[in-house]
């Protein structure tokens, strides 16, 4: 992903997919590293870059869609509540299931709405592709909602790994089958389309 923004950083389908990608490699490396690094570290900033890279994949889907895709000052907001969100939960009025509910919540709402902007404005020349995409978002929506009405319920341990049940695992499947798909949606699409940037 970095290769192609190197040689081609105007094109905002690239610029914003590439942000997705390091930005979740870098939430995904400080999540791991949870216990040995400080917790504003492995929690507060790592579900943050998660926010801001789902808010990037937002922005990406909607320039390969030919729709708006700058950056707005109203996309910061749902950031700002995650990471106060996350800090409060974590420091102030420490809440494991707490946070959950705050990420599932924000990640269901994107999800849903990155599936919807495919069934509303997908391209004839796509269909396959955005049929298979309006599919890949409502099972992430589905699984992060089952995750929040599941925090719900179970009290959670707060080491994520060892947490057994199969529901805590559907949005790590769907985040190994969203990297498969950002890199089909930068390939597939800009190989098959003269894209030009708004």
């Amino acid at each position: 992903m970095l290769f192609l923004y190197k040689i081609n950083p105007k094109n905002r389908v690239i610029q914003f997919a590439t942000y997705f990608s390091v930005l979740f490699f870098i939430a995904f490396f400080l999540f791991i590293l949870r216990n040995k690094i400080p917790d504003f570290l492995s929690i507060v900033l790592a579900n943050t870059s998660f926010a801001v890279g789902t808010i990037s994949l937002y922005i990406a889907i909607k320039a390969s869609l030919k729709l708006d895709s700058k950056w707005h000052v109203r996309d910061w907001i749902p950031i700002l509540v995650i990471f106060v969100g996350f800090f409060i939960f974590t420091y102030a009025s420490f809440s494991f299931n707490t946070r959950i509910v705050i990420y599932c919540l924000f990640a269901t709402v994107y999800f849903s709405l990155m599936g919807w902007l495919f069934w509303v404005y997908g391209l004839k020349q796509f269909k396959l592709f955005d049929f298979m995409s309006i599919l890949l978002f409502i099972y992430g929506a589905i699984a992060f909602l089952s995750v929040m009405i599941y925090a719900n319920i179970e009290a959670i341990s707060t080491y994520y790994f060892s947490n057994t049940s199969f529901i805590m695992y559907l949005p790590n499947i769907f985040y190994l089958l969203l990297n498969f798909w950002t890199v089909a949606l930068v390939k597939y699409r800009i190989k098959n389309e003269s894209y030009t940037p708004h």
